[in-house]
């Protein structure tokens, strides 16, 4: 799904109407879908079914295959794979059920798990033919939760686990916990029963890694923090992916610094370099890289450096900056929902550069001639429609560049983009060689660091006055 039509889906779902179609990627075929379902069943031990209105339309299906791809690859390789055959070995088959959202469901129900008659079944729910990326590793952090409960010492596990709770007791009546539950629970939802308790700490280590990362910083003896490395533990014990003293979660867990970065690193913290301490509410996108250092940035990530260096050398934030440099744009999507007494028609107008992100400090490093857009292949034309039985999308201004924001930076894009910011700040760009590691292709979060505190040492003779205003900048990003 283009992120540039996810406004429109989200105020579709918040009329609790069913809308298919909405994905402006090319139509898929029966054989790719039955090639794309086949790959996945082979890699993960399930079998994947569809509700007949999902199956007879196969771009839906294509975009709903790609979704349960793009989730399940983030759990920690082989997992899911040796969960479903330690099932199977108990009797079990395990199965995805992907099926409509309609107007008759719940809207606070996205998916569910269920064993019953020797199969284990999630089922998710695609409201207007969208499959919600946190519900894939929700539904699949009950699926490992089985698996865990049918092996040895389950009520022992059980024991322990609801030990970390303290004083909480599970309560059905989840939404009036109060307290500091979010020292114990990954959010409210997980104090219903133990099994959720247990689901929603996945759906955070797969789906929220950001943000796990700062919550065990922020608070590493709490009962979310024993929580998970105690699963962590089970799962080093009892499962072959993830072997002892491995790290299944990526960079959900904090890093620590090689040696001889260390210093560099902290030093480049305590300037304000390194975005820390805020995330952009509007946009969801974490601005907080405390403890990440040795794992790879993606491209994102390095923008969002180069983002803070910006605004940090000059004093103003990212808007600012392009206003001065007579290259802003005000971005928006606009859209409105009428009935033409057959369908609903939803028109929205888009003047995003980038299809597959929404985050606007992205944007104006793109305006500002700093990050470049990819031509994406899959946008035949700037204007995208759908029609079926219900509804009439149009999308009016889609762009044909994307960004590919998980991708992972190389040197050398890593390389261009400090060039063309040290040239639009006129900025000495001694430092940038620190992003040059012998035997990488890609670039640590450490040497990233490195290369821009040296770039501030060399340029700190010029630094203008305009810094005197970075305390207002940093209570405008919320950091």
């Amino acid at each position: 799904m283009k992120r540039a039509v996810s406004a429109g889906i989200a105020l579709v779902l918040l009329i609790g109407a069913a809308m298919f179609g909405v994905s402006p990627a090319s139509a898929a075929s029966r054989s790719d879908n039955q090639a794309k379902k086949a790959a996945l069943e082979t890699q993960y031990g399930v079998r994947i079914s569809f509700e007949q209105a999902l199956a007879n339309d196969q771009t839906i299906q294509g975009r709903l295959l790609d979704t349960l791809r793009e989730q399940l690859d983030r759990f920690p390789a082989g997992l899911i794979k040796e969960a479903t055959d330690g099932l199977r070995a108990k009797k079990v088959a395990s199965a995805i059920y992907v099926r409509a959202f309609t107007e008759r469901d719940n809207p606070a129900l996205h998916g569910s798990f269920g064993v019953e008659n020797g199969k284990a079944t999630l089922t998710y729910r695609a409201a207007g033919g969208v499959l919600e990326d946190w519900v894939v590793s929700h539904e699949m952090g009950h699926l490992i939760h089985e698996y865990l409960r049918r092996g040895p010492d389950a009520s022992a596990i059980q024991k322990t686990w609801v030990g970390f709770n303290g004083s909480y007791v599970y309560n059905k009546n989840w939404a009036s916990i109060k307290g500091d539950h979010e020292l114990v629970f990954a959010r409210e939802y997980g104090s219903a029963s133990y099994s959720e308790d247990f689901a929603t700490i996945v759906e955070d280590l797969i789906y929220r890694p950001d943000n796990v990362r700062i919550r065990l910083l922020d608070a590493p003896k709490s009962g979310y923090a024993r929580k998970i490395a105690y699963l962590t533990q089970l799962l080093q014990q009892r499962t072959k992916a993830i072997p002892a003293g491995g790290q299944p979660w990526k960079r959900a867990v904090p890093e620590r610094p090689s040696d001889d970065l260390a210093q560099i690193a902290s030093a480049a913290f305590d300037k304000g370099l390194i975005p820390s301490g805020g995330t952009f509410e509007w946009a969801g996108y974490a601005t907080d890289f405390r403890g990440l250092y040795q794992s790879s940035m993606s491209k994102h990530d390095f923008a969002q450096l180069i983002a803070a260096f910006m605004e940090r050398r000059t004093g103003m934030t990212l808007e600012e900056l392009a206003k001065e440099k007579g290259k802003y744009t005000k971005w928006k999507t606009t859209g409105s929902i009428s009935f033409n007494g057959k369908q609903n028609v939803m028109k929205e107008t888009t003047n995003y550069p980038l299809n597959d992100i929404e985050d606007f400090r992205v944007f104006h490093l793109y305006k500002l001639g700093i990050v470049d857009g990819i031509r994406d292949a899959s946008v035949k034309s700037g204007t995208y429609r759908q029609v079926d039985a219900h509804w009439i999308y149009e999308l009016q201004g889609l762009s044909s560049l994307k960004f590919e924001p998980e991708r992972e930076i190389t040197q050398g894009q890593a390389l261009q983009m400090l060039e063309r910011m040290t040239k639009l700040l006129g900025l000495s760009s001694a430092g940038a060689d620190r992003l040059r590691l012998v035997g990488r292709k890609g670039v640590r979060f450490e040497s990233a660091y490195a290369a821009l505190a040296e770039l501030w040492d060399t340029n700190a003779s010029s630094l203008p006055e305009a810094n005197d205003a970075l305390d207002d900048v940093q209570a405008e990003l919320g950091q």
